[in-house]
C-alpha cells in the first residue's frame, strides 16, 4: 500500500465529515449530492497532491467510481427520513 492511498482515504473521510455524512443528510437526494461531492473532493484532492509533487503514481480509472459506490453505502442507511 502506497502513501497515496492512505491519503486517498485520508482525503474521503476528510471529505465525508465536511460534508456533513451521516448526521446532516435529512433525505436521500442530499445523502447522494453529499457523498458525490465527498468522493470528488478526495479524488481531486488526491490528483492536485501528486500534480503539485510530480508523482506518477496511477490510479485505475474505475476506483473513484468505486469509491463513490462505497461511500454511498456506507452511509445510503444512515439517513433520517
Amino acid at each position: 500500500m502506497s502513501w497515496w492511498t492512505v491519503g486517498y482515504a485520508a482525503l474521503l473521510c476528510v471529505g465525508t465529515y465536511a460534508a456533513g455524512l451521516p448526521d446532516l443528510t435529512r433525505s436521500p437526494r442530499s445523502a447522494f449530492a453529499a457523498c458525490i461531492g465527498a468522493t470528488a473532493t478526495g479524488a481531486v484532492g488526491i490528483s492536485a497532491g501528486q500534480l503539485v509533487t510530480g508523482s506518477q503514481a496511477r490510479r485505475a480509472p474505475w476506483t473513484s467510481g468505486g469509491d463513490a459506490d462505497a461511500v454511498l453505502a456506507a452511509f445510503a442507511h444512515t439517513v433520517n427520513r
